[in-house]
């Protein structure tokens, strides 16, 4: 599915006060699809304080892309400059790349082991975290 951008007519509109003073207003493209990849952790003591009242945070998307790319950049938003996990993976010349060093001809997250992958991920990207669900309802 092909991601679709919209913005705003406003946004570049010329006549006085539309648009050109620097607003910027987005618009919903339709309904988001449902969160269909959820990766619930239970963060470590010293990140706990950014978490829920349960010290825990929720990544969901509908993809397992976008859920381990969120805790990625969760980490690091809140990692205090410390050494982040390199990302899950990303296609290079037609092969894919992972995190651990290994490489495939397709993508892990297309397979029926994606959730293990991801909860190892997580796992390594949360050290000392209590406790890490992973569900996909795909």
């Amino acid at each position: 599915m092909a991601e679709q951008w919209v913005v705003h007519p406003n946004r570049y509109a010329t006549e006085p006060g539309t648009g050109d003073n620097g607003r910027y207003r987005s618009v919903s493209a339709g309904e988001r699809p449902p969160a269909l990849c959820r990766a619930r952790v239970a963060l470590p003591p010293a990140l706990a304080a950014f978490g829920d009242a349960a010290g825990s945070v929720t990544f969901e998307d509908s993809r397992w892309r976008l859920v381990v790319c969120g805790a990625r950049t969760f980490a690091a938003k809140h990692s205090n400059g410390g050494d982040v996990l390199p990302p899950f993976g990303f296609q290079m010349k037609g092969r894919w790349m992972w995190w651990d060093g290994t490489t495939t001809d397709t993508s892990i997250l297309d397979g029926p082991d994606a959730v293990s992958h991801v909860r190892r991920y997580l796992h390594e990207l949360f050290p000392g975290s209590s406790d890490i669900e992973v569900s996909d309802r795909r």
